[in-house]
């Protein structure tokens, strides 16, 4: 089944709305910005090497505060490059520091699967030998513990860390998990409510 291509103000036209206003504003072309003199490490410019001619500036400004040591939030449209972003910063902790631990949170489900699998694909990218994880309400009960002691990334749906996580703190791989948690990805914030 093919998608046909609908203009949409001539939709909204032929359904009866009233266009008052338009703005059309003229499209900015990207402007990159060397990472190199980030100082990160061989990791993280070997995940970053498929942007040969830079990372935009929000993305460079991200990564500069995280190495600063400063906790970070990112607001910019859809599709401008927030993942890589928290990726890199991912990445250059989990080559420091072995016992680092991420906890990745997105707040459904398949949103979470999906951003899994990237994971994985990101961190064979990068060389290390690191595994992600994923725990959501798709997954047995059972097996989260031993998916706590094995991964060093975890995607999580906030269901799952208050149902679950916190309450099992009494597990050593929990607390171990949460011992080593070196950094928390918010993903989709504006979304969360209530938590």
């Amino acid at each position: 089944m093919g998608y046909k291509h609908v203009n949409y103000l001539e939709f909204l036209e032929t359904n009866g709305w009233n266009i008052r206003h338009t703005d059309e504003r003229p499209v900015r072309k990207g402007q990159t910005f060397s990472y190199r003199d980030l100082g990160l490490s061989s990791a993280s410019l070997k995940m970053l090497q498929k942007y040969p001619d830079g990372i935009y500036a929000h993305q460079k400004a991200t990564i500069q505060s995280f190495l600063d040591g400063k906790n970070v939030v990112m607001t910019t449209s859809t599709a401008s490059g927030k993942s890589l972003a928290f990726q890199a910063c991912a990445t250059e902790l989990l080559s420091r520091d072995p016992q680092a631990r991420i906890a990745a949170i997105y707040p459904l489900k398949a949103l979470a699967t999906e951003q899994f699998h990237r994971w994985e694909a990101l961190l064979e990218d990068t060389g290390l030998n690191v595994k992600a994880g994923r725990i959501d309400g798709d997954i047995d009960v059972g097996k989260r513990i031993g998916i706590l002691r094995k991964s060093r990334v975890v995607v999580f749906t906030p269901d799952i860390i208050h149902a679950w996580l916190l309450s099992n703190t009494q597990e050593k791989a929990v607390q171990d998990f949460l011992r080593n948690l070196s950094l928390v990805v918010l993903d989709e914030a504006h979304t969360y409510s209530g938590v």
